[in-house]
């Protein structure tokens, strides 16, 4: 059976058919010969329906296959620049390695290739991060090292980490405008930080904000998951009333609505 120029769902439908079609035939010639023995056509009623079941096989099979390719199609940019910036995060921590120990940064001709910034700007961007992040290694005495007073870039860098740790703790704490412009956030803070950073921002910067209504819940709600008024949670699945904060009314009004209503009327 020639099936390439069929598209899957007609080739589906084509088999199942085929498939239904044997079985009525099958059914229709019981009793027909003597118990334990077959026919010709029941011989070759079997035969077909195992070509069908292995072509049914093979179809669910080429299903399979297209699904894959489309998601390694749509997903395989995301992915490379993904695995891009773990291995610039490591080249950069490579850096400053070796910058810290005395060494020189060589010039990596492949950062310059992958990033959209000419070479001596990416340095000098490169430079001021790992500014920041230097310490120096000469040889001193432990007591000289304590009596030693800190550099005010390393100081400023550990400030950074603080605000940035007491900005997701504190929504007063947070300011998009002044923490976005560190520029070494990506090395200073950890993935960790940064994540519940991006969160809380996005959290505190929502005007009437509803976290779910399971006391041992509360997580926020963003405005992705509210629908008809009704936020639902991804963490724990319940479902709140974006008017009273409550749970949901299911098929009852809200009575907030309705004094709104009134209000309005």
């Amino acid at each position: 059976m020639l099936c390439d120029d069929i598209d899957d769902e007609t080739l589906r439908l084509v088999l199942q058919i085929q498939l239904e079609d044997l079985e009525s035939i099958k059914q229709s010639s019981k009793g027909k010969t003597r118990q334990g023995e077959f026919s010709d056509a029941d011989i070759a009623v079997e035969a077909y329906k195992s070509e069908l079941k292995t072509r049914i096989l093979l179809a669910s099979d080429r299903c399979m296959c297209k699904s894959i390719a489309k998601a390694n199609q749509l997903d395989g940019r995301l992915v490379s620049i993904l695995a891009s910036q773990e291995k610039q995060a490591a080249r950069d921590r490579e850096a400053a390695l070796r910058l810290s120990r005395g060494g020189k940064i060589e010039q990596d001709p492949h950062t310059d290739a992958t990033q959209g910034k000419p070479s001596a700007e990416v340095d000098e961007e490169l430079l001021s991060k790992l500014k920041s992040l230097y310490v120096s290694t000469d040889d001193y005495d432990d007591d000289d090292i304590l009596d030693q007073a800190e550099s005010s870039t390393w100081a400023a860098s550990r400030g950074q980490t603080a605000d940035a740790t007491s900005a997701v703790k504190r929504e007063k704490r947070m300011c998009n405008s002044c923490l976005s412009n560190y520029i070494v956030t990506d090395l200073l803070l950890s993935s960790k930080l940064i994540g519940e950073f991006q969160a809380k921002a996005v959290e505190f910067s929502t005007p009437n904000r509803t976290y779910c209504h399971k006391p041992t819940c509360s997580t926020f709600i963003p405005k992705e998951f509210i629908k008809d008024d009704i936020a639902f949670c991804q963490r724990c699945g319940y479902r709140t009333c974006v008017m009273c904060k409550g749970a949901e009314h299911k098929n009852q009004d809200c009575a907030q609505d309705t004094l709104t209503q009134r209000s309005w009327s």
